[in-house]
């Protein structure tokens, strides 16, 4: 478990990447800068929790990871849009 926990918390390393991939004359630059702006402190929460709740309340960890992997596809659509 903790495996995956780490490994779903990868894609946080590709912030940089992602602010380059943003188009600025895009009408909604400021809202997805901001978006991509926040994504990393939420996956960092979003995995600590995962980690904290792990043995306790197994559940909830399962819920925190696959809320990670569908908030990393839908940043990654609206970036590469």
């Amino acid at each position: 478990m903790k495996f995956l926990i780490l490994l779903l918390a990868l894609p946080l390393f590709a912030t940089p990447w992602m602010l380059g991939c943003l188009d600025p004359t895009s009408p909604i630059y400021p809202t997805m800068r901001l978006m991509v702006w926040f994504y990393p402190f939420y996956m960092l929460l979003s995995s600590w929790l995962a980690w904290r709740s792990m043995r306790e309340r197994p559940t909830v960890t399962w819920v925190l990871l696959v809320l990670e992997v569908l908030t990393t596809a839908a940043i990654l659509y609206a970036v590469l849009q």
